[in-house]
């Protein structure tokens, strides 16, 4: 696993091809959705969705919870890895 300055990168595995289109998300409703589903499974006690227009050009959508968080080996040998089986 190479960094630098902290920044880490994507490492696709092998089998990402077969699996990339078989649990995409089907639009910005169900990724909203998704992500709120998540707070719930990291236990948060609220999830806070803001969204914003910046600069009267796009749509800024947050979602903050007070859930736990994965951790940082987490993020790098799981989520850093598409198609793995550990999400």
């Amino acid at each position: 696993m190479s960094s630098k300055d902290n920044f880490y990168h994507i490492r696709p595995a092998a089998r990402l091809i077969t699996t990339i289109g078989e649990d995409l998300i089907g639009d910005s409703y169900a990724a909203i959705i998704e992500l709120v589903k998540n707070s719930f499974d990291a236990d948060a006690n609220y999830v806070d969705i803001t969204f914003d227009y910046k600069d009267n050009s796009f749509l800024y959508i947050e979602i903050l919870d007070d859930g736990h968080g994965m951790s940082r080996e987490t993020i790098l040998t799981k989520w850093l890895v598409p198609a793995t089986d550990n999400k």
